[in-house]
């Protein structure tokens, strides 16, 4: 029995276990072996005062140190044995010790031990318990710290290589939000140094005045608010001139009894990337005002829907539509029409697919339905996968270039036709001017030799006529050549004067009348009573009349009729020179008054004179700011219609 108890007093492996303990009190405890020979002491000692004493004495109460001795053991268990075994050395005594005492008396002080054992053994166990639970929860605090202090070591740890790693700079304001610490690991050359910060405001360091700057303003009222930012950028400017760029987010922190304590946060050196969105924006203001500028009309347009995404003013101007009519639309409504549209697109895509741009000339349509040639040139976008998702188009008005086109085209025609005129002029002119020198010398030669007798005779009289007529034709010729390069030379003057309208008529017409009599013509002049006087050059406004009858003369046949006319209105007096002539062919009409055009191009069918009266006629009217307009048709006549000034210039 002894061997057994002393074993569970010694608690088996009760060594391993008591290891595993940390002591109860700050005291060092007794270890098993003699805490279990303490008690055994303490048992028999007791006991064997106990069988010495007489039953009235209270010799079991001492029992109750050997059950305080359970304090120190590790098991609750432990207790409840020394306690049982004091329970049974009591009841041993009971029988065993000398007799004596009031038999009350001793049962009482039995019950006592009894009691006073047992009620130690419970308030142990309790206190043991109570004492395991505090120790565990301590060493469940003490894991649960642990825990916490390696995770805090592990956080503390991953944000010292996060922020080592970082080119970020990690701060912390107080309730002032003046920077109390700054950790800058970066090795920005631009970013100020961290000192610069420390006991300044975010605005102090910046140099900028919140009251007067309204993005300011407003952080600091986010700040005042206790609110989170983020991505507040600002520039702070060295001692060189130069900015630095930062973008600064935080978060603010409060203490235990929820009071404001500050702001910590990040910043970041975004200098590079603000210099790149600058160098980026002034890029696209560039691009921007170049694209405004054109003349040219260029518009970005979407694939395969050729829809119109965006495009310059000058579009709006070349075609009318406002911008906000042009984009969104398909191109097909610039275009003359849906045919056109067809055989434009069939045009652009193979070429855009083999060269990856594409130039035409085609014709477009304004908003008001004129129709203009213009010039295309059309690029592609392609984008990374290599496929067509825009074209740019532009489309510049060449109106003007096709009409300079034109105008060296005909330029070319007329100056083919001058050549031609020059050519035609040489025949006529040799043919005019041989044809009286002939006759000046054919005629002179006969008087010469005598032909026809000695001077005096019939004949030398008429040949002497001939001379004389011819000599005067030559001299017609020379006039007109000189009056023409005069004019031409800007050299010719006027002498206005005020004139009689139906005196100058009648004047030249009289002269005129016995030539148109001699070819069998009838000269008929119809001039209005009460005319206003004509406010001309005597001696042009004769050449005039002169020229005009003249022609009309050559290119009348026999038994035709000339009409002159005048009328006058408040203003101008328009005079008319109708013939029953041959007529001049409409193609020809253009070019009459050009120096050496005739109405026949053959020299030996065409009348005498060598093309110049019509030129000077009209450089001799519009002289005068006058106009001159011819109307005839073959084979039945023409009119020559000239109006002028009747008031005084």
């Amino acid at each position: 029995m002894l061997p057994l108890i002393w074993k569970q007093l010694m608690g088996g492996n009760l060594d391993n276990s008591y290891q595993k303990r940390e002591p109860m009190t700050l005291d060092p405890s007794p270890t098993p072996w003699r805490l279990a020979l303490s008690a055994t002491v303490l048992f028999v000692a007791i006991f064997a005062v106990d069988l010495l004493l007489p039953l009235g004495v209270a010799g079991g109460v001492p029992y109750v140190a050997v059950v305080l001795l359970g304090w120190w053991f590790p098991k609750r268990n432990q207790t409840i044995i020394l306690a049982a075994i004091s329970t049974a050395l009591i009841l041993i005594g009971y029988l065993y010790s000398p007799e004596g005492g009031i038999p009350w008396v001793v049962a009482s002080n039995r019950f006592l031990a009894l009691f006073a054992i047992w009620v130690s053994a419970t308030l142990l166990v309790m206190a043991k318990k109570a004492a395991e639970k505090v120790k565990k929860a301590n060493e469940e605090l003490e894991q649960r710290v642990e825990e916490r202090t390696r995770k805090l070591r592990e956080s503390e740890a991953l944000f010292k290589d996060i922020s080592e790693a970082s080119t970020d700079r990690f701060w912390e304001t107080d309730e002032t939000h003046r920077f109390t610490s700054m950790f800058d690991h970066s090795e920005s050359a631009i970013f100020p140094a961290a000192g610069e910060f420390i006991g300044r405001t975010r605005w102090e360091a910046a140099g900028v005045n919140p009251d007067e700057d309204e993005k300011w303003g407003k952080h600091r009222d986010d700040l005042l608010a206790h609110r989170t930012f983020r991505d507040f950028q600002f520039a702070i400017t060295d001692e060189d001139g130069i900015n630095c760029y930062l973008s600064a987010s935080g978060k603010p922190f409060f203490d235990e009894e929820g009071n404001f304590r500050g702001y910590r946060g990040s910043a970041t050196d975004i200098t590079e990337r603000k210099q790149a969105e600058e160098a980026l924006q002034s890029t696209r203001i560039l691009l921007e005002k170049t694209f405004a500028s054109q003349t040219a009309a260029i518009f970005v347009v979407d694939m395969p829907g050729r829809m119109i995404r965006t495009c310059n003013p000058a579009t709006e101007k070349m075609f009318g539509y406002p911008i906000n009519e042009i984009l969104g639309e398909e191109t097909a409504f610039l275009h003359v029409d849906e045919e056109h549209s067809r055989k434009f697109g069939e045009m652009l895509m193979p070429a855009l697919d083999d060269f990856g741009v594409f130039e035409t000339e085609f014709e477009m349509r304004r908003k008001d339905g004129t129709v203009f040639p213009a010039d295309h040139t059309v690029s592609e976008i392609r984008n990374e996968q290599g496929e067509r998702t825009q074209v740019v188009s532009v489309v510049r008005d060449i109106t003007e270039r096709k009409q300079a086109e034109e105008g060296r085209r005909i330029a070319l025609i007329e100056a083919e036709q001058a050549n031609e005129a020059k050519s035609e002029f040489l025949a006529t002119m040799s043919h005019e001017l041989r044809t009286p020198l002939n006759a000046i010398l054919g005629f002179s030669d006969i008087l010469g030799d005598q032909y026809f007798g000695p001077p005096g005779e019939g004949k030398y009289k008429e040949y002497a006529d001939d001379i004389h007529a011819s000599g005067e034709h030559l001299l017609e010729l020379v006039n007109d050549l000189l009056d023409i390069s005069t004019i031409e030379a800007g050299k010719q003057s006027l002498v206005k004067e005020k004139l009689s309208t139906d005196g100058i008529i009648r004047e030249c017409a009289r002269i005129i009348t016995e030539k148109a009599r001699s070819k069998g013509i009838e000269l008929v002049t119809k001039v209005s009573e009460n005319l206003p006087p004509l406010y001309t050059d005597r001696r042009a406004m004769k050449q005039i009349l002169f020229n005009l009858l003249s022609n009309s003369i050559k290119f009348t046949p026999e038994g035709g009729r000339i009409t002159v006319s005048a009328k006058a209105s408040k203003r101008n007096t328009t005079l008319k020179i109708a013939d029953t002539g041959t007529g001049i062919p409409a193609e020809k009409l253009p070019q009459l008054t050009n120096p050496f055009t005739r109405g026949e191009q053959d020299p030996h069918k065409a009348q005498e004179g060598i093309g110049l009266g019509l030129a000077i006629t009209k450089s001799l009217v519009d002289l005068h700011d006058g106009t001159l307009d011819i109307k005839s048709k073959v084979g039945k006549g023409t009119t020559v219609t000239v109006t002028l000034s009747n008031v005084a210039s």
